[in-house]
């Protein structure tokens, strides 16, 4: 019973990042009209993120997010301030 308990949650939480990721990209295409396969980039990079701060730093994966959500929102500013602003074309 405990390893059915386990798959179950296991696979809730696994759809609900699908959900999140899916949901992300359609707001994006709704409004850019540009389908942005990167945004996946992004929460692959905040995993690891989350990973290590739970194996390395001893922080729970919970509590890692407080960590590493500033964290992405500050290296998504930094790309999009790189890359996305020399995409514009001149007024």
């Amino acid at each position: 019973m405990e390893t059915f308990l386990n798959i179950l949650i296991s696979g809730i939480l696994l759809g609900g990042i699908y959900a999140l990721v899916s949901i992300g990209l359609n707001l994006i295409f709704g409004v850019v009209r540009i389908v942005n396969f990167a945004q996946g980039e992004f929460v692959m990079l905040a995993m690891y993120a989350t990973f290590f701060c739970a194996a390395k730093l001893g922080v729970g994966p919970y509590f890692a997010v407080f960590l590493v959500a500033p964290l992405m929102f500050v290296v998504g500013i930094v790309v999009q301030r790189l890359v996305c602003s020399r995409c514009r074309p001149s007024r």
